[in-house]
């Protein structure tokens, strides 16, 4: 084979390779890119979905909580016999059947609510009565949520079942309704009537098909107990198409999407809608047949994240992972790692073929060049070159031979092997010499610049301990001045005394065996002062790598440390900060969202129904939102009071002060704003001197401690509050009998935003106890409590008031 031929194969076997590693690659970084380029796809649209899927749910949450309290608050209300009856006659009559209905004048469902009774149903009294306010209740509630809430209803227990409620989408379901309604079997019935007295939390029932309405529909339930006795649920009917529609239909190629309970109960699949409808809501992602789906499941419950994203091994698929707030379903979107390696190697298919095209045009013309332009005149040179070497004259070229190069490099070998062979290592040498050289100089340059800039001891000495360098920092470590010469300092003179044993019998031999060494030493100051300090590294070596010199470079321990505490103070104030953040947040969007709902509801069904409604419930809507506005008031005074604390514009101005008579007041204006739910017992020392204290301030101690205690203590429970003399300290007591405070929430319960985990859902803002704590400690007071859950909770303050007056005291934050 000729020299040209051997390398058209070696250029041939190179460019394959060139192009095969491409095409490689090329797979690699398209697959790599297309992966998270749909896992952030993946994460964008779980949380856009989860979103908005819980602001559905939190809405329907907020609605039945409404209608649930407003029910609860109307209970209190009496109602007189003859009132009762002639509601009664003129909303309902018993059917032929035997049950009771609403009457068929109203049974347009745009405008009132409907009723049904089983016919077993006793009709006892107090049952019309709470079925005549459910539906009142119902039907004040339609006007506003015609279009935005169309189904809401009380589900009462039996002996016979009652319904009363609004359904937009079946508007006649009250005359449709049997005499005698079959609940066994009936998910429904079990999630809205669960016998006994339920807990006080939402049930969620699974994807089921009405059989008048034909689509899909998911119950929710809030239980209605007043005094430990359940009396109903309240429900609303959820239309599921339009997000089953969504887990159906996938907007990204390849992406499918599936919804289902945390018990495997479907809600949506991308394949199987007709299944989970015929099997009632009850095919599970255990047993649906998708191998996939199945090995997600049992990931996804073994997970305590609400967003979590990554990929299953098992079934070979990338997910993400979402939680949904309030029915606690998983929303999962997935993607076969199959189909990116399919639109992968689409990719990189195109790659392969058009570097294989390109491959067969290069050698085309790397052979015509190889035979043009390197045979024909290598072969003339070759023959000229043998000439001159036999010290003939040269011929005319001849024609080309084969293997012309290997004649050529035989020729040129005879002539200059020795001049090339000592061209080569002088020229070898020079380089090395000059990379050498500017090896050092670089190195020597970037040491003197970081030596210098450093704020460790950075050093030398010869193989004896003098010093031959010492950088700034280092002499200001053993305290001298940089100015301050060298000369005649050894090593052995800035170590302290009882660390010479350690360089001398454990670093010093470390370094010469092995070339260095590290540890930790105490250096000896010119000021007789010490400084501890970590040798980050001990070298002697010489450029041949003999012992010739000691380089050592040393951390002041005491600066790094103090850098380590500034740093986690920082990070714990910012957690702080971000903590207080989030918890405002949260108060925003949870306290002030239900004063605002009421007061949007009331003010629209004023102006809807104002010529319609009685004066009496005029009046009525309008104390709610009065109500409403004050309680949104208080809220962001007390927001606003935190503000002036924390940026310390809070005035301390201590003036005389009548104790009894301030006291007395604080109570009689709690009793007047609490209308009277609870007794407060005042009780007080009896000839208490003049006191001295800012009033402003300690009406926020007494009104918040007060007002916690009402609030948080079963109406009609007595509230204590003593004051009593201890020298020049007033003692005051406020003692209740209430749900007290679980031990898991003590440790935070006077910081910004924190409340009670047992609290439920009483409205507060989480800054009284703070505020209280704070108005304590400018006076100079001290502030404890004992508390037990379930039996109540005592708050112990001592306050200076009976001393001279003092300038405030500074609040601990």
């Amino acid at each position: 084979m000729t020299v040209s031929r051997r390398i058209l194969v070696h250029v041939a076997l190179g460019l394959f390779f060139v192009v095969a590693v491409t095409t490689a690659v090329t797979y690699t970084l398209v697959y790599d890119a297309l992966k998270h380029r749909d896992l952030r796809h993946l994460n964008t649209y779980i949380d856009e979905r989860a979103q908005r899927e819980e602001a559905r749910f939190q809405q329907v949450q907020s609605n039945l909580k409404l209608v649930r309290g407003q029910f609860l608050k109307r209970l209190e209300v009496p109602m007189p016999d003859e009132v009762l009856e002639t509601k009664w006659d003129y909303w309902y009559r018993r059917y032929p059947d035997g049950a009771w209905r609403s009457r068929e004048a109203f049974g347009d469902a745009r405008k009132t609510s409907s009723m049904w009774a089983d016919k077993e149903w006793p009709a006892t009294r107090e049952m019309r009565r709470q079925t005549l306010i459910a539906q009142e209740l119902c039907d004040e509630m339609l006007p506003g949520w015609t279009d935005t809430f169309p189904s809401f209803y009380f589900q009462f227990p039996g002996p016979g079942l009652v319904n009363v409620g609004v359904d937009i989408l079946l508007a006649d379901w009250s005359w449709k309704m049997p005499a005698h309604f079959d609940t066994n079997g009936l998910e429904w019935i079990a999630a809205a009537l669960p016998g006994g007295t339920p807990p006080d939390r939402f049930s969620w029932t699974g994807l089921q098909q009405d059989d008048v309405v034909s689509e899909p529909l998911v119950c929710i339930y809030l239980p209605v107990v007043k005094d430990g006795v359940f009396l109903a649920s309240v429900g609303h009917n959820m239309a599921m198409s339009r997000l089953i529609d969504a887990a159906a239909h996938s907007d990204i190629p390849g992406v499918s999407h599936y919804i289902f309970r945390p018990d495997g109960r479907l809600i949506a699949h991308p394949a199987k809608r007709a299944e989970i409808l015929k099997s009632k809501g009850l095919l599970t992602a255990q047993d649906c047949g998708d191998t996939a789906l199945k090995s997600l499941y049992f990931l996804a419950i073994s997970r305590p994240e609400r967003r979590f994203t990554g990929f299953d091994p098992s079934s070979d698929t990338y997910y993400s992972f979402a939680r949904l707030e309030g029915p606690e379903w998983y929303y999962l979107t997935t993607i076969p790692r199959d189909y990116l390696q399919r639109q992968a190697f689409a990719s990189a298919k195109w790659v392969l073929w058009s570097g294989l095209f390109s491959l067969a045009l290069a050698l085309g013309s790397v052979a015509l060049i190889l035979r043009s332009q390197i045979a024909r005149p290598l072969s003339d040179l070759a023959r000229v070159t043998e000439a001159m070497s036999a010290g003939l004259t040269p011929e005319a070229p001849p024609r080309p031979r084969p293997d012309e190069l290997g004649d050529l490099a035989i020729s040129f070998w005879r002539m200059s092997t020795k001049v090339a062979a000592r061209e080569s290592e002088l020229r070898q040498f020079n380089k090395e010499l000059e990379h050498r050289v500017d090896e050092r100089t670089t190195a020597l340059a970037r040491f003197a610049a970081i030596a210098e800039a450093t704020s460790d001891l950075v050093g030398f000495s010869d193989m004896d301990g003098r010093i031959i360098y010492l950088n700034p920092a280092g002499k200001r470590i053993i305290g001298r001045s940089a100015e301050e010469p060298l000369d005649g300092l050894t090593l052995m003179d800035f170590v302290a005394p009882s660390c010479h044993p350690i360089v001398s019998q454990q670093l010093l031999p470390a370094a010469m065996q092995h070339g260095a060494a590290s540890g930790e030493i105490t250096l000896r100051r010119t000021d007789e002062g010490e400084v501890h300090v970590s040798i980050v590294e001990m070298i002697i070596r010489n450029a041949e790598g003999q012992p010739a010199y000691i380089a050592a470079i040393m951390r002041d321990e005491g600066e790094r440390k103090q850098m380590l505490r500034d740093t986690e103070r920082a990070l714990f104030r910012e957690r702080e900060v971000s903590e207080l953040r989030a918890n405002f947040v949260s108060l925003i969007s949870h306290e002030f969202r239900t004063p605002l709902e009421v007061i949007l509801t009331g003010a629209d069904i004023l102006d809807r129904y104002f010529e319609r409604l009685t004066p009496e419930k005029r009046l009525g809507y309008l104390r709610t939102i009065q109500e409403s506005v004050k309680r949104m008031s208080g809220m962001m005074e007390d927001v606003l009071l935190l503000g002036r604390v924390e940026a310390g514009k809070l005035g301390f101005k201590p003036q005389p002060l009548d104790l009894p008579l301030f006291c007395r007041r604080v109570v009689d204006e709690m009793v007047s704003a609490t209308s009277a739910r609870c007794p407060i017992e005042l009780l007080l020392e009896p000839d208490l001197p003049q006191a001295c204290g800012d009033a402003s301030l300690l009406r926020h101690v007494f009104v918040n401690l007060l007002s916690n205690a009402v609030k948080y203590s079963p109406e009609g429970a007595v509230v204590q509050l003593r004051v009593v003399q201890s020298g020049e300290d007033c003692l005051v007591t406020v003692i209740d009998r209430g749900r007290g405070i679980p031990d898991s929430d003590r440790a935070r319960l006077f910081q910004s935003f924190q409340r009670g985990s047992n609290v439920t859902d009483t409205p507060g803002t989480g800054l009284g106890l703070l505020i209280v704590r704070k108005a304590v400690e400018i006076h100079g007071g001290r502030l404890s409590f004992q508390s037990e859950e379930g039996a109540g909770t005592q708050f112990h303050i001592v306050l200076p008031l009976f001393a001279p007056a003092t300038s405030p005291k500074p609040s601990q934050t």
